[in-house]
């Protein structure tokens, strides 16, 4: 069975509610999103991180209530060189997310 092609863009997920919810909030934080095998990715600006975390946990269209996992990947040579990611999960909508954020280089 072949796979889904990925979509990907702030424009074509726009109406994904996480999505929404955080653009609504600070549009310039949120450089890019991707929706690849039921997996959402959202690219967030490393200082909106703690604001949007909240924001997605209060939200009663989102609730997303469980950090399962954070970790780091190392994308050594490329400059900015690490990126931190959150897999967050909403319980009550069985849904998760996940949000990378770049860290400087220094």
């Amino acid at each position: 069975m072949p796979l889904t092609p990925a979509v990907t863009g702030i424009e074509a997920l726009k109406d994904r509610p996480e999505v929404a919810r955080l653009v609504a909030a600070n549009a310039e934080a949120i450089p890019d999103a991707k929706l690849d095998r039921d997996e959402l990715t959202i690219w967030i600006d490393r200082a909106f991180i703690r604001e949007a975390v909240a924001l997605l946990r209060d939200d009663a269209a989102t609730q997303y209530n469980f950090l399962a996992d954070v970790t780091c990947v190392d994308w050594h040579p490329s400059v900015p060189r690490f990126e931190v990611v959150y897999h967050l999960l909403s319980i009550a909508r069985k849904a998760r997310v996940r949000r990378p954020a770049w860290l400087p280089h220094r």
